[in-house]
């Protein structure tokens, strides 16, 4: 049966294949020329292919050549640019180096002026002077208008109280003894050293303020800062301070102060005096000289000769009180330098243990 069925279908397809297999041949040309149409397609898309890549290849060169053009006038633009800056660094340094001359050069002539005006006061002020004498109360307005100037540019007394704690450190080791604070002001440093357990006398010339700080119930002496320490005994003072006064003094007067300061203090005792710092080029030209009473600045190089000179021992030269944050700001490193100096500077120095006969 198998062989008959296998028989009989290839009787059917002799039959019929060839019918099928004509009716296929129009499908079977129509599939060739769908195959051509695709085979052209296929070698146009592969001509704009290499045309595409061509085309990329100029442009990745022209990019190359851009690129190479601007590089040199990158070079050549950084060189102008550091040329440029070279010449304003010159001119800058030339700048700072004249107003430094300058400074010092007003400098100079506001304490000569400061100088004369002073010395026009004392003769003025003088019993046996002769010429215009001061004019009555002249002398009480001066003395009721400091406070107010005080105020108004050294701050509150919180402000200063705040300041002259970094002085603590120089309090905590002093040989047994009493502070004498040499012009006492408004008696901020009086107080804070009570509340560090130092017993304090402060001395002023300023009434008002004196009777201020004796309502508070501080130990001050109205008088003359030289003439008080001239009166007390050798070795008394564990520490004698002074704080922005010395700037007031006549330059004489300030070396018998500090001399006196050394034969009344105890072996291992200090002196401790602060005045505004000429380094600071804000201080030196403009807030120094707020103060009419002010005689001349004092550099702290200049502290120290005087102390060394007076037999003391040098312990420190402090700068203190930064300016404002925007003084660092300053691109020229030479006007940055001036400017952002402590405003206050200060002197610290020990009497010997072993004093020379």
């Amino acid at each position: 049966m198998t062989i008959l069925r296998k028989l009989a279908e290839s009787m059917r397809f002799l039959r019929y294949g060839p019918t099928r297999l004509d009716a296929l041949n129009p499908r079977l040309d129509a599939a060739d020329a769908r195959l051509d149409a695709a085979n052209a397609r296929t070698d146009e898309l592969m001509r704009l292919l290499a045309a595409a890549q061509q085309r990329t290849r100029e442009l990745d060169e022209y990019l190359r050549g851009v690129h190479a053009e601007l590089q040199r006038y990158q070079a050549a633009a950084g060189a102008q640019i550091a040329g440029l800056g070279d010449q304003a660094a010159a001119m800058n340094r030339a700048v700072a180096a004249g107003a430094a001359d300058s400074l010092r050069e007003a400098e100079w002539t506001r304490n000569q002026v400061s100088a004369l005006g002073a010395a026009l006061d004392r003769l003025q002020r003088s019993p046996g002077a002769s010429g215009t004498a001061v004019p009555a109360g002249a002398v009480a307005a001066e003395e009721g208008f400091y406070p107010t100037l005080e105020h108004h540019f050294r701050g509150s007394a919180e402000d200063l109280r705040a300041r002259l704690g970094a002085y603590r450190r120089w309090i905590q080791d002093l040989p047994a003894g009493r502070v004498a604070d040499l012009g006492c002001g408004r008696g901020e440093w009086l107080e804070l050293l009570g509340e560090w357990g130092v017993a304090a006398t402060g001395v002023d010339l300023n009434a008002p303020n004196v009777q201020g700080m004796r309502a508070r119930g501080l130990d001050v002496h109205h008088a003359d800062a030289l003439e008080w320490l001239q009166a007390q005994p050798e070795g008394s003072l564990a520490a004698v301070t002074s704080f922005h006064v010395i700037e007031h003094l006549p330059f004489g007067v300030l070396l018998r102060l500090v001399q006196e300061a050394r034969r009344v203090l105890v072996p291992g005792g200090r002196l401790i005096m602060e005045t505004p710092n000429p380094e600071n080029v804000i201080v030196a030209t403009q807030t120094f000289w707020l103060d009419p009473s002010h005689v001349r600045p004092l550099p702290p190089a200049l502290l120290e000769v005087v102390v060394l000179d007076a037999g003391l021992e040098l312990e420190a030269l402090l700068r203190l009180n930064p300016p404002a944050e925007d003084a660092h700001d300053i691109a020229d490193p030479t006007l940055r330098a001036l400017m952002t100096q402590g405003r206050d500077c200060a002197v610290v120095a020990r009497k010997p243990t072993a004093v020379a006969a």
